[in-house]
């Protein structure tokens, strides 16, 4: 695993086309981790692909629910969840 750093953040590549960038605060006791999918943009899945920022942000395996998502960002002071689909 090796990371490059890139500005603030540390950016590793990871298999299957995602990108992990990695920034602790040396101030706070904080993270920021934000995980990119590059995924071709063709037309048969463009729609699918477009769906996948909307459904991250109302569950996980663990939080199979949007009120239970919600309840763990609660319990974790300053948490922020963020999803979306740019095409570049």
């Amino acid at each position: 695993m090796k990371f490059n750093n890139v500005r603030e953040f540390s950016h590793y590549h990871g298999p299957n086309a995602v990108d992990y960038y990695f920034s602790p605060s040396h101030k706070f006791k904080s993270v920021i981790l934000r995980v990119t999918l590059t995924l071709p943009l063709e037309a048969k899945s463009a729609a699918a692909h477009a769906i996948i920022p909307s459904l991250l942000r109302r569950a996980t395996k663990n939080y199979p629910s949007l009120s239970a998502l919600a309840q763990r960002g609660e319990e974790l002071y300053g948490f922020s969840l963020r999803a979306s689909a740019t095409r570049t």
